[in-house]
């Protein structure tokens, strides 16, 4: 079975409708499954994905943060450094006065968590950062995952890198 990849193509806006009916042909005549979108749709799919992974967050997280508590990497965030950047992302209301996301779509979450646990050294990212969140860890994962090929995500990228250099 062949790898699927994500292919963005950047085009004027009076065209988008064009090249998404030439794609669609394409697709048709090459008999292949080859799902066409626009940027806008999209981000509609992914609107409608963070809402069903945010039932799951409040329900797939069993527990606190107690599960995590004693791992080493855990402490990582309580550290000098850590409290650093925490304190940096709080002060830019990417975190709350908790140091929890504040009004972040999940891809933004995912990428936010790799970003520190990168920063820290963290290399159990999505155990520790899904324990310090309270968050599905499976979820933050796949947002990070979306985040790589999500153009939006270049502005939330911006914003936070002062902080990680």
């Amino acid at each position: 079975m062949a790898r699927l990849k994500r292919l963005v193509l950047v085009v004027d806006e009076n065209a988008v409708n064009q090249v998404l009916k030439m794609l669609t042909a394409i697709a048709e005549l090459s008999q292949r499954k080859i799902e066409v979108a626009s940027e806008d749709e999209i981000e509609a799919m992914s609107e409608k994905e963070d809402a069903v992974n945010d039932n799951k967050s409040s329900e797939g997280f069993k527990g606190n943060n107690a599960q995590v508590a004693d791992d080493p990497e855990y402490k990582l965030l309580f550290s000098e450094k850590g409290r650093r950047v925490l304190n940096q992302l709080r002060d830019i209301q990417v975190l709350d006065d908790n140091y929890q996301p504040d009004h972040l779509s999940w891809t933004k979450k995912g990428y936010l968590a790799y970003q520190i646990a990168f920063k820290l050294g963290i290399t159990r990212v999505w155990k520790i950062m899904g324990g310090f969140w309270h968050l599905d860890s499976h979820s933050l994962k796949t947002g990070r995952d979306k985040a790589e090929s999500t153009l939006k995500i270049q502005a939330f990228e911006e914003k936070i890198k002062p902080i990680f250099g």
